[in-house]
């Protein structure tokens, strides 16, 4: 069981997050090679939270940037590819794969604009059939060698699917050995010559037992976990007779990838990559240690199982994921067929988007589980990360609701926002309940925060600036030297805060950005409470909301 601060530290991995700041660290599968093998090879790629476009380019290099386009920030997934890149479709703004703006073709001839515009770009590797990116600062990390990775194009297969949820349940349901005795039994044992490409329908290894069979009739597994420089092994130990026991093994490759073997002959290395918090993607690299792989094969038996572009099981909860009540009281122990990925599916995704971790009752035969999570934790501690405080922009439950929790967690004190927003902070467990949040400790902050006043963060200094509109009492913290803004929701790229919630107020809002944002220069960059960041420069020119066009200057000055 963990307390609702460990489960959102180890599941929430979008930009700025512990757990996602390490998963950055690491080669993360973003697409297979097959999506980018039409005569269009462009595709939109959400990733770790983050909206991108990866292409291949006219010299056969791929690049993954930013889906939006720095200019007016539409789609570059329905960009040209031309030129040597991905040309907006909109104004023509031509980006290589390193992100390097190459033109801006409708500006006056001897413009330099371009030069001083660099579009986000991660670096990209094709491993067998996956092509891997690196999201993570500096230089990436030299690329594992893996089984999967040494081994020949021919002998290898790349697949995927998503499933809907947070990607820890899908990785834990991965190193826990148990399961596969219940999730996966089969009453009958099929013909082993029909085994291939399929897990668990082969003979035992030096016997001539099915697969089946040892999972069905041998339930009690003994589970043995060994912490190892690259994460951890794992040793499922079944005993048949006084003689013989069967020994599976499971590689850990931290934080998101394991080995297991699939048959006598064949491994399946599996990576579980978030797309966001509450949806993922497995990816998977089948490698055969003595013949090629019958690529044509494996494809066909998978495809009939999803569908694409998006790689959606058919089987899912929109229809039950295929449960027959007839096959489960004759056939299979979980009524859903013969695919193993639809039961995993299944197991995750019951759980609900992101599982409450608070209810569980964990048993000694989960110890893969509590090590692993362990290695995780230790592995975010180790970032170097400390929580000396709590700043709180606004009230409402999205930003505020666990603030009360982490503070008596961390033993730190809550900043912010302005009093005005104690309405909102006093109906937080109301609101929690409303919105289905995880029941969080109630609080109020140790301190209000005034305009023009500082809170400190270590040797750093934030201003405080009042800006009601979204919610009364909203406040901005800016760091003048860094030339930053921590801006919640008053304002976002191309939009601002919402102001049909209680107390919320448009005038008031667009005031707060005009008057008390905007003087601080066009050079600060924000960092929104949600969405991409940007800089008010940018927003003052094209925001439909407060972009300068849309005032009358002089009209302003008079007043």
């Amino acid at each position: 069981m963990l307390s609702a601060e460990q489960n959102n530290l180890i599941t929430r991995i979008g930009p700025g997050t512990p757990a996602g700041n390490l998963m950055r660290h690491y080669w993360q599968p973003a697409a297979l090679v097959d999506e980018l093998s039409g005569a269009r090879p462009v595709k939109p790629v959400r990733l770790l939270g983050e909206n991108l476009v990866m292409f291949r380019d006219n010299k056969g290099g791929y690049g993954l940037i930013d889906r939006m386009c720095p200019h007016r920030g539409t789609d570059l997934a329905y960009g040209r590819l031309e030129d040597g890149g991905l040309r907006c479709s909109f104004h023509g703004w031509l980006f290589d794969r390193a992100g390097k703006c190459l033109e801006t073709p409708a500006e006056p001839e001897g413009s330099n604009l371009c030069a001083n515009i660099r579009q986000k770009a991660y670096p990209v590797v094709e491993k067998n059939g996956i092509l891997f990116a690196y999201m993570g600062p500096g230089e990436p990390p030299e690329f594992p060698h893996f089984d999967c990775f040494i081994a020949p194009d021919s002998h290898t297969f790349a697949f995927k699917g998503m499933i809907e949820c947070n990607w820890l349940q899908s990785l834990e349901v991965g190193i826990d050995p148990a399961h596969t005795s219940f999730l996966h039994r089969f009453f009958h044992d099929e013909d082993p010559k029909d085994y291939y490409g399929k897990l668990f329908r082969d003979v035992s290894a030096d016997s001539d037992m099915p697969m089946t069979k040892i999972m069905r009739d041998f339930p009690r597994p003994k589970i043995e976990v060994e912490q190892t420089d690259y994460g951890m092994r794992i040793a499922t130990l079944r005993q048949i007779s006084d003689k013989n026991t069967h020994i599976r093994i499971t590689n850990l490759m931290f934080p998101n990838a394991f080995i297991i073997p699939m048959n006598r002959e064949m491994t399946i290395t599996q990576w579980h990559v978030p797309i966001d918090d509450t949806k993922h993607y497995w990816y998977a690299i089948f490698t055969s240690f003595s013949t090629p792989v019958n690529k044509d094969q494996m494809r066909e038996q998978r495809l009939k199982l999803y569908q694409l572009p998006d790689y959606i099981p058919n089987k899912n909860k929109s229809n039950d994921y295929g449960f027959d009540p007839h096959e489960q009281e004759h056939d299979t122990f979980t009524g859903m067929g013969t695919d193993i990925n639809v039961h995993d599916q299944w197991a995750c995704e019951s759980m609900g988007a992101i599982q409450d971790r608070t209810r569980e009752h964990l048993g000694q035969q989960d110890k893969a589980i509590t090590t692993y999570r362990r290695l995780l934790r230790q592995a975010i501690d180790e970032q170097g990360i400390k929580i000396t405080k709590v700043l709180l922009t606004h009230g409402h439950v999205d930003h505020a609701s666990a603030a009360g929790t982490m503070a008596e967690h961390y033993g730190v004190k809550i900043e912010g926002p302005h009093r005005d927003d104690q309405f909102l902070i006093d109906a937080l467990p109301d609101s929690g309940r409303k919105y289905n949040f995880p029941v969080y400790k109630p609080f109020l902050p140790d301190r209000w925060l005034e305009n023009g006043e500082t809170v400190s963060l270590g040797n750093q200094t934030l201003d405080v600036v009042h800006c009601p509109g979204h919610t009364p009492g909203h406040v901005v913290f800016v760091h003048k030297q860094a030339r930053i803004a921590f801006v919640g929701d008053v304002l976002f790229r191309g939009s601002i805060g919402r102001t049909d919630f209680p107390r919320g107020n448009h005038d008031q809002l667009l005031n707060s950005i005009r008057k008390r944002l905007w003087p601080l220069g066009d050079d600060i960059t924000f960092v929104p409470g949600h969405g991409q960041t940007s800089t008010f420069g940018w927003e003052r020119k094209t925001n439909p909301f407060v972009a300068d066009l849309n005032f009358d200057d002089e009209e302003e000055a008079s007043a």
